[in-house]
């Protein structure tokens, strides 16, 4: 009987330490698996820390870059400033200096007008006043400006070249027909063909012509109205007087 509860404790105790021992690795087995987890948990954190990282740090070579680029172009602006003011300074300069030359252009075509045969006398003055208007306007470059200028001298030049006829009134307001031929000559042609007449620079009157002209003038009109081909006019010329 003793020895049958002994072996009844004996067996009693090896299986409280086998509950012991299989309590003790459940528990193990469980810290482990949370201990794993914590591990697992942290390791995935430390991941997306450095790829955020990784990240911000792309974003930081990103920004580097932009900020050189927008440097460059910072630059780029500065040196057109530069480059503007330094233009500025010389379109200042220049005008300066323009503005007297055009205002001297002006008066010399003023008084190349005064001083030339009569013809189309009102407009050429009245052009020519229209230059010192356009003068004083600020809302015209100055390009513009010398442009018109430019023009004004041009058209002088080509009635050097031309010829034209024209309607007007005499001194003693009697209505003609005026025959310019370049600068060479100015004459003139009553409405009834009757009476002609020349421009004498050296009295700065017109003359009268012998009869034998009126033809002729007659011809030049008519060539001058494109009626009739150019042909040669036989007609008289006033040489001017020496100075």
């Amino acid at each position: 009987m003793y020895k049958t509860l002994l072996m009844l404790f004996f067996s009693m105790s090896v299986f409280a330490s086998v509950d012991a021992t299989i309590a003790t690795n459940v528990a193990s087995n469980i810290n482990t698996k949370v201990s794993q987890s914590k591990i697992d948990s942290l390791s995935e954190q430390q991941k997306a820390l450095f790829s955020e990282y990784r990240n911000e740090l792309r974003e930081i070579e990103t920004l580097k870059l932009y900020n050189a680029q927008l440097q460059n172009v910072v630059d780029a602006q500065k040196e057109e400033i530069k480059t503007f003011d330094e233009q500025i300074i010389e379109i200042e300069i220049t005008q300066q200096r323009i503005m007297p030359l055009m205002s001297q252009m002006i008066q010399t075509l003023r008084s190349f007008v005064a001083q030339d045969i009569p013809f189309l006398h009102e407009l050429r003055e009245t052009k020519r006043q229209q230059l010192d208007t356009l003068l004083a306007k600020s809302n015209l470059t100055i390009s513009q400006k010398y442009r018109y200028i430019i023009e004004a001298y041009a058209i002088e030049m080509d009635y050097g070249r031309t010829i034209e006829t024209y309607e007007g009134k005499l001194d003693n307001a009697l209505s003609v027909n005026f025959l310019r031929i370049g600068r060479t000559g100015l004459y003139y042609l009553t409405h009834n063909e009757e009476s002609a007449g020349i421009y004498n620079p050296n009295t700065s009157k017109f003359e009268p012509l012998d009869k034998k002209y009126n033809k002729s003038i007659k011809t030049g009109i008519k060539i001058a109205r494109k009626q009739l081909a150019p042909q040669l006019l036989k007609l008289p010329v006033v040489a001017t007087k020496e100075q």
